[in-house]
């Protein structure tokens, strides 16, 4: 490694703090509006669902209709998918892969094949939501935006996660939510430029999102009443029932994916099949369709409410919303699952209210605990729920039982051996990726990671730890104090490694740094 471009990437990291703020300004713009008009364009397409539909009540022969429409749909799809894989599912998991190394994506296909794919899919009524494609959106504009300015790829990195937070943000009008699941998730990396650069890319795409969509929550579930204390004990069922769920959800998912895969190895008929099932809905219940805001409609209406029907709403979206992932159409599983959520929420309090005489102006404190106990057994990104939810609904009255619910939730899933959902994609994308992109340049690779407890490295010398090839750990911020190591210097759990290698060997090198920093359990999950 020479010393020269040692130098001149230790500056360029130097100044990184101060730019940065503008490029996550000007990010938060651009991946902003792109997810501003992938919302827009989904919510067309359940409109052209909702239209169809009763169209179909007055001629039933205009299913036939559908049914073309249905399988040029899946000729597009499927050749879009087979142009650029890495547009099949949510999106997430591509991105995680990009900060890890193990995935580089065509910025440009992957971004034009992403959008098209996952509006197309939406008009075919497809049960996906649009908040992991509009992070992997979001991203995939900052990375576009970084290789036409020639960054280092610790600097596109850092640009990928201030997009992914202004798309997550745009998606949902929920700022601190895509700030919080940018480094919560994405990122790992809580360091001062890093959270102002993602806040101002997130705040950017919030105030895009307003001026187009106004201000409401995107949920309108009022908290008209906080739930008594001597009703808690209803939040710990609550949160062990989703906490359940949560885990059924996360393995039927997987199975779903991986029988569809084998039994229908065509992407084209995958999505023929799950087509002609959303015919079916179409004709005779075409509320499960798309991502679910007509099934959120549904429970604006408590009196009209039964457990009969509530269940059996649920149990479809939840098998629609299996399919349709596991065709592997472009589309992600935030929204629907939230609306998975927020109905075991309003039959639990249509049960206690039967059994108990819990009365229904609590309908609404249990649909929001509900989705925030379901999100985090699924995802388990406990604050990132409560945040997304709290901002979603405008309810910011219910802290305390949010906690709980989410605590438990996450224990819960984590006691059954339940891995986080995208880890598991993640894992399945590496496996079956057999093109082995690896982004190849002379530039270095600068950047900081942090020494979780109870990790491989925590309380051992420099020295005495197996280091990567390829790679120089120049200092080491414990505090306020940056320390140059030697061999004795003893390695402390919360030190943050500064470190630069060659850009090409950053893949492995980034691999095998998580292992050696992540904390024993995480690495067990």
């Amino acid at each position: 490694m020479k010393e020269t471009d040692t130098l001149h990437a230790l500056r360029r990291f130097r100044r990184l703090s101060h730019t940065l703020l503008i490029d996550g300004i000007i990010i938060g713009v651009l991946s902003g509006l792109i997810a501003i008009l992938y919302r827009y364009l989904l919510g067309q397409g359940e409109q052209f669902i909702l239209s169809l539909h009763q169209l179909i009540e007055a001629n039933v022969l205009y299913i036939t209709v559908f049914m073309v429409i249905a399988v040029v749909l899946s000729v597009v799809i499927a050749r879009l998918i087979k142009a650029e894989p890495y547009i099949s599912g949510s999106g997430i998991p591509q991105i995680e892969g990009e900060m890890i190394g193990l995935v580089d994506e065509s910025w440009s296909r992957t971004l034009l094949f992403k959008f098209i794919g996952g509006t197309l899919a939406t008009f075919g009524g497809l049960s996906l939501g649009r908040e992991g494609p509009s992070i992997q959106l979001g991203a995939l504009v900052a990375k576009g935006y970084a290789r036409m300015r020639h960054f280092v790829l610790s600097e596109e990195k850092l640009l990928m996660t201030c997009g992914a937070a202004a798309g997550l943000s745009a998606a949902f009008n929920a700022p601190l939510a895509g700030v919080l699941f940018a480094l919560e998730e994405i990122h790992r990396n809580f360091s001062v430029p890093v959270v102002l650069s993602v806040m101002m890319s997130a705040i950017t795409g919030n105030f895009l999102s307003q001026l187009f969509f106004g201000t409401d929550p995107v949920f309108a579930f009022t908290i008209s009443k906080n739930l008594p204390l001597d009703h808690y004990w209803t939040v710990v069922v609550l949160a062990i029932i989703t906490g359940l769920g949560g885990v059924i959800y996360n393995r039927a998912t997987l199975y779903v994916q991986k029988q569809m895969q084998k039994w229908l190895p065509s992407v084209f008929v995958r999505l023929v099949a799950v087509f002609s099932l959303a015919a079916f809905f179409l004709v005779f219940c075409p509320t499960v369709l798309c991502g679910g805001h007509q099934l959120i409609e549904i429970l604006y209406h408590p009196l009209s409410l039964t457990i009969v029907l509530l269940a059996g709403l649920l149990l479809l979206k939840f098998g629609f919303s299996l399919f349709s992932f596991g065709s592997g159409a472009p589309g992600g599983i935030f929204f629907p699952l939230l609306v998975m959520g927020s109905y075991i929420g309003a039959i639990f309090a249509l049960m206690l209210n039967r059994w108990f005489g819990i009365s229904l102006i609590y309908l609404n404190n249990f649909i929001i605990l509900a989705m925030v106990g379901f999100f985090v057994a699924i995802v388990r990104a406990p604050i990132t729920g409560i945040i997304l939810i709290t901002e979603m609904s405008g309810a910011l009255n219910q802290l305390t039982a949010l906690i709980i619910m989410a605590v438990i939730a996450y224990f819960l899933s984590d006691i059954l051996k339940s891995e986080p959902i995208y880890e598991s994609l993640l894992h399945r994308l590496v496996q079956s990726d057999k093109r082995g992109h690896q982004r190849k340049s002379k530039t270095k690779y600068f950047q900081e990671i942090a020494v979780e407890i109870d990790s491989l490295i925590a309380d051992q010398p420099v020295k005495a730890i197996a280091w990567p090839s390829d790679f120089l750990l120049l200092a080491v911020k414990r505090g306020v104090d940056e320390i140059i190591p030697d061999g004795d210097l003893v390695i402390l759990s919360g030190d943050v490694l500064v470190f630069i290698c060659d850009d090409e060997a950053s893949s492995y090198v980034l691999y095998t740094l998580s292992k050696l920093t992540k904390s024993q359990k995480r690495r067990n999950e």
